[in-house]
């Protein structure tokens, strides 16, 4: 089963607002685990600007969530 098949089996099972939740965070984990390696990855005075993403990326999910429960 593919993925877009799943989420979409998702969405008629919960209802789509849940979903759109589920997605976003799923994303955010996605984006920064990858960012996540890269900070390991790179010298301790390189570590600003991926720290910098990982937690604008946390924080435009969190304001989404917001966003949608407002």
């Amino acid at each position: 089963m593919t993925p877009i098949r799943w989420l979409l089996s998702l969405v008629f099972i919960i209802q789509m607002y849940l979903a759109m939740l589920v997605l976003a965070v799923a994303v955010t984990i996605i984006e920064v685990a990858l960012i996540f390696s890269v900070l390991l990855g790179g010298s301790p005075d390189k570590a600003t600007p991926p720290r910098d993403t990982i937690f604008a990326a946390i924080m435009s999910t969190c304001n989404g969530v917001v966003g949608i429960c407002v």
